[in-house]
């Protein structure tokens, strides 16, 4: 009897995994409890594989009550998960990614701060449309560059879900609106994931397609490329701030670097939660006329607002 059992959470050719396989045949001695029961050699073990087939010791054919005891889906042996690709060939969740011309979703999100939700809720209404099926649920909805990602799960049998996607014509699918501009759809994909069974740590994940393929981790760009499950958005506020009391004019000792790290300084002391790396600040210096009033004029509206002029 065949064995094919899946291990979608881990490298099984990793070093620190070599002696799973032995944990694979005590587990399964155990489960028959039968001193007849022998596993054929060898194993055949692939990165998230492994095959091996079963027998009885005196070559006598194999117990139905073998087949009912092994009938179980899946396994875990040291936090590791055995799927048993037999009982259970259905994966958990499936990951679709929908890309499109002439739109940039990451440089849109700088200027506008409710994109993200409104792109939630028009996914939503994409899938509801393209599938006319009210029991399959979007998640991890997640816009970046030209493509917009999410996962897709239900009730039902997800293996006719994805072949059902993977049957789409793009040019009958419904369009996707970016608050009243209609989204040229020109490709899509669909892949399954077991990732609902697997409790990964986002930070150990070292590439960017391995990182968003895990339902709540996403690649962080904005810091310097790490995989994380609290990843920086792209949304921004921009500010200007006008300190015309702190003798940056005439004062030939600042330095721009010396203000912005002072400034910089000043908000994280006083906003603890904002992230250095998120912030981006420049001093824009006025044309003659402007300094000229400033040099004249401010001292007086300082002195008067009780601040500081340093001349």
């Amino acid at each position: 009897m065949e064995i094919n059992m899946k291990t979608p959470c881990h490298d099984l050719t990793e070093h620190s995994h070599q002696s799973l396989p032995l944990e694979v045949q005590k587990l399964l001695q155990s489960t028959v409890n039968d001193s007849n029961f022998d596993i054929s050699l060898p194993m055949i073990i692939q990165q998230d594989m492994i095959n091996f087939t079963i027998a009885t010791k005196d070559r006598t054919s194999i117990p139905n009550s073998w087949t009912e005891l092994l009938s179980k889906p899946f396994y875990t042996i040291d936090n590791i998960v055995l799927i048993n690709q037999h009982t259970m060939n259905e994966f958990t969740l499936l990951r679709l990614t929908l890309a499109f011309n002439n739109v940039n979703f990451t440089k849109e999100f700088e200027t506008e701060l409710t994109l993200r939700d409104y792109i939630d809720v028009q996914v939503k209404e994409f899938i509801t449309q393209a599938l006319n099926d009210g029991i399959v649920t979007v998640s991890n909805v997640w816009p970046e560059q030209n493509e917009i990602s999410f996962m897709l799960n239900t009730t039902t049998n997800k293996t006719v879900l994805m072949q059902h996607i993977q049957t789409w014509n793009i040019s009958t699918l419904p369009s996707i609106d970016v608050f009243g501009r209609k989204l040229s759809l020109v490709n899509t994909s669909v892949e399954h994931s077991y990732n609902s069974m697997c409790h990964v740590n986002c930070h150990q994940i070292d590439d960017q397609h391995g990182c968003n393929k895990v339902p709540g981790c996403h690649w962080d760009i904005y810091s310097q490329g790490i995989c994380t499950n609290n990843s920086l958005i792209p949304e921004r506020i921009k500010a200007t701030v006008s300190l015309p009391c702190l003798g940056l004019y005439s004062n030939q000792t600042f330095s721009e670097d010396d203000v912005i790290k002072q400034f910089n300084d000043l908000l994280m002391n006083d906003i603890p939660s904002l992230d250095k790396t998120m912030m981006q600040i420049s001093m824009v210096q006025g044309d003659k006329s402007r300094l000229y009033y400033k040099e004249e004029l401010l001292p007086f509206l300082c002195q008067r607002s009780g601040g500081i002029y340093d001349s």
